[in-house]
């Protein structure tokens, strides 16, 4: 399904047009980290159980930055998809100025600026409509969210003609 590919050729995109971006990284204090990109869901967290303590230990790292590509919907009309796509953005910031937001808003800005300048993706997929974007209304300190709303048409595949 070309849905599929789409959503791996804009992780692809994604990585290069947020590779130098660094962010505060929640498992290193006072280290910075690359923003991590999924695909729909964010990979599961492995708790181990002491069988002796009954205690849960986390053996995991938390995943900010990340952002997830959520294929929200699709609709196919003739040989052409129409694919909305949902970017979740989330982010990290323990400073007390409780300004982590800018760190979601500059993320939507260069992935806004990117489809703005050139709606073309991969030679395969182009963004059509207005990108909406939105933050979180709740104060979850230290950690910031947002997402963006994008919508591409993807060439399904020709009609054969038996005649021709």
């Amino acid at each position: 399904m070309t849905s599929i590919f789409l959503q791996e050729d804009l992780k692809e995109e994604l990585e290069k047009v947020l590779g130098e971006v660094r962010l505060k990284d929640p498992n290193n204090t006072g280290k910075y980290t690359s923003i991590k990109i999924y695909e729909q869901v964010l990979p599961k967290i492995k708790i181990e159980y002491d069988r002796y303590d009954e205690e849960e230990e986390d053996q995991s790292e938390e995943p900010f930055p990340y952002i997830i590509i959520k294929l929200d919907s699709g609709k196919i009309v003739n040989e052409d998809e129409a694919v909305k796509v949902e970017l979740l953005i989330a982010t990290y910031d323990d400073d007390l100025q409780n300004q982590g937001h800018k760190d979601v808003l500059n993320i939507i800005n260069k992935i806004y600026e990117r489809f703005y300048k050139n709606p073309m993706l991969a030679n395969k997929y182009f963004r059509v409509n207005d990108i909406d974007w939105v933050l979180q209304d709740d104060d979850m300190y230290p950690y910031y969210y947002g997402a963006m709303g994008m919508e591409f048409k993807v060439r399904m595949f020709k009609k054969e003609d038996r005649f021709a």
